[in-house]
């Protein structure tokens, strides 16, 4: 089924034995085996067929959908896939790090959960320090590493690891002594109630934005903060534009604050000190897939003992290095637009929260 809009034809539907129904999120309706506009309109036609590469062959010409992660990369002694991105039941990225009962569970813990038999190969313990060096599979250039505990486990394959990213928070200022001064409390920035799903609230544009304070409201308060105290260590980076480094200096402590007392009435019971975990993905580079244009969580990691003065939580990054690696991805694997395109993504792939308009999806390129 199908109506004229704009001059074009577009499905609406599909009827199936007398009976009309939506159909499937695509441009026709229909669940594609043959995907005409991958083909057509965005320049890869070999992968408009649901199709995997299997043998080495394969694998060397159709290298814009192989693993960056795939057994033949791994060729390294101690190399490994390292998995960025699964789950924690107590987490929820940052915002966990104010809630004191799932931060006693978690105490910012995010360690390498390493098979048994790899862990004793390596000769590592539960507890270890160790070296989670990040090298990229396309360029061979190495992001740099990050200090981490070992916890051998059966429940991960040899071969692979596995660090949550939930973990591993920091902060460079102790917020418990910092005056929580948000504002003055006569900016009402967002008079209209927050909901995704309400064209008002997405079409308001909040008062001062980008000022300090134009974001939140809070009551005239001159006193001190808990936030970020329950499960957020203290840290120093240094940076030069080149590489940057992180190590933790102070843990969690007990604490007692003006703010919220009444929640933090118990803040001075405190016993963990969230040192034990790492920020992985301030090492790791951008890695833009070269179809999706989506980011490739999952790493390949060196790893070794812990050397001389390293710390669990310590990182290095090589930011050169990194922004070489995203080239190179960038470079190597993608099919760039041109002049005669005027679509930045297709239009009928869904984004998040809410719809954008056509100029949000308008390039224009000129030679």
């Amino acid at each position: 089924m199908s109506v004229e809009h704009h001059g074009k034809k577009k499905s609406i539907g599909i009827e199936i034995d007398g009976k009309k129904m939506e159909g499937f999120a695509t441009l026709d309706k229909k669940l594609d085996f043959f995907c005409e506009w991958l083909a057509d309109d965005w320049k890869w036609p070999e992968y408009a067929i649901p199709f995997y590469p299997r043998t080495a062959k394969e694998k060397k010409e159709m290298a814009h959908i192989v693993s960056h992660v795939d057994h033949s990369f791994m060729t390294e002694k101690n190399s490994y896939a390292l998995n960025t991105v699964f789950r924690l039941p107590y987490n929820i990225h940052t915002r966990s790090a104010n809630s004191k009962h799932l931060m006693e569970i978690s105490q910012n813990h995010d360690p390498i959960w390493i098979s048994t038999p790899d862990a004793a190969r390596q000769g590592f313990k539960r507890g270890d320090a160790i070296r989670v060096n990040i090298v990229d599979s396309l360029t061979g250039l190495a992001s740099g590493y990050f200090v981490a505990m070992a916890v051998p486990t059966e429940g991960v394959l040899p071969g692979t690891l596995a660090c949550s990213h939930h973990g591993g928070r920091w902060k460079l200022v102790n917020s418990v002594s910092v005056p929580n001064g948000v504002t003055d409390g006569k900016v009402d920035s967002q008079p209209v109630v927050r909901n995704m799903n309400d064209p008002k609230f997405i079409a308001h544009s909040p008062a001062n934005v980008g000022q300090e304070g134009s974001q939140i409201k809070i009551e005239d308060y001159s006193g001190t903060s808990g936030i970020n105290s329950f499960g957020v260590p203290t840290a120093e980076i240094q940076m030069d534009g080149k590489e940057g480094k992180l190590k933790y200096v102070e843990g969690i402590k007990p604490f007692h604050t003006e703010r919220f007392a009444d929640y933090n009435r118990d803040s001075g019971n405190i016993w963990w000190d969230g040192l034990s975990g790492s920020w992985q993905n301030a090492v790791a580079a951008a890695h833009p897939d070269p179809i999706s244009g989506m980011h490739c969580w999952h790493q390949k990691v060196i790893l070794e003992a812990a050397q001389a003065g390293d710390k669990i939580g310590d990182i290095f990054v090589n930011y050169e290095n990194n922004f070489k690696i995203y080239q190179g991805w960038r470079d190597d694997l993608t099919r760039p637009l041109n002049e005669n395109d005027k679509l930045r993504r297709p239009q009928h792939i869904k984004r998040p929260w809410v719809p954008l308009s056509d100029k949000a999806y308008a390039v224009n390129i000129t030679k």
